[in-house]
């Protein structure tokens, strides 16, 4: 036990003198340990994922600032508790402004298109007669109406379960709400692609179905609009479903100088 903790001390001061062989060791050796652990907290991969790498550049940028340690692991562990706890709160409702993506037109030149993003979190409730279990949230569009891009990630119950989804509702503003018959099981992803259609995709975003709907989805208006989401489950568990929906303005071309 001496033997460890005085190589996490020569270690831990390696790094903080800005050591990058050290820090890489950091990486390689708590990466894994990190993400067993951050499944206690979170059944999302991908914010697990991120929340590890969030907590090494925070510790690499801070490095001069922080405190000596004997134990390196309970340090991160500690560190990364509270950054998926953080994140899981900012996910129940976070608006993202000013992302844009890029788009290719010919070698050197772009189309720059600006997105408004939002984020709501759903979570199963148990069906109690006469009681709404729909989750509504507002959304605003900047941009001129259109269909936007809809896209739910199924979040299974981190304390086990069976559920899956067997059915998905999604009503904008007065429009009446579009069923989208899908049966979606844990980690599966749902992606609205145009007015007519969705996809289902697995963890690694590859294609399992596309799913016609029987009427078109509706646009949303510019400025303020009132959605509302609804899910039909069977099995056991609470698990959560991440909505993020999102509208795209004009594209501005944009040229690479020489």
């Amino acid at each position: 036990m001496m033997a460890k903790q005085w190589t996490d001390l020569f270690l831990w001061k390696q790094f903080q003198r800005g050591d990058k062989n050290a820090f890489t060791n950091l990486v390689n050796q708590y990466s894994d340990v990190l993400y067993g652990y951050g499944q206690r907290f979170s059944a999302d991969e991908e914010l697990i994922r991120d929340c590890i790498q969030d907590v090494f550049l925070t510790l690499w940028h801070r490095r001069e600032y922080l405190s000596e340690t004997t134990c390196i692991k309970f340090y991160l562990m500690k560190a990364l508790r509270q950054r998926i706890m953080r994140e899981s709160t900012k996910w129940r409702t976070m608006d993202i402004h000013n992302e844009f993506h890029l788009q290719p037109l010919s070698p050197g030149k772009w189309l720059l298109y600006p997105y408004a993003i939002q984020r709501h979190e759903y979570l199963r409730k148990i069906r109690q007669p006469g009681e709404p279990v729909n989750s509504e949230f507002e959304f605003k569009n900047p941009f001129e109406a259109q269909v936007p891009i809809i896209i739910v990630n199924f979040i299974p119950d981190p304390n086990g379960g069976d559920a899956v989804i067997e059915e998905l509702s999604i009503a904008v503003s007065n429009h009446d709400a579009v069923k989208i018959p899908v049966k979606m099981a844990p980690f599966q992803r749902l992606k609205l692609i145009n007015e007519k259609q969705v996809q289902v995709f697995d963890r690694n975003w590859k294609l399992l179905e596309t799913v016609n709907l029987s009427r078109p989805f509706p646009k949303v208006a510019s400025g303020m609009n009132n959605l509302s989401i609804d899910a039909v489950f069977t099995g056991e568990g609470l698990p959560k479903l991440h909505l993020e929906i999102k509208t795209a303005g004009k594209g501005e071309d944009v040229t690479a100088h020489k």
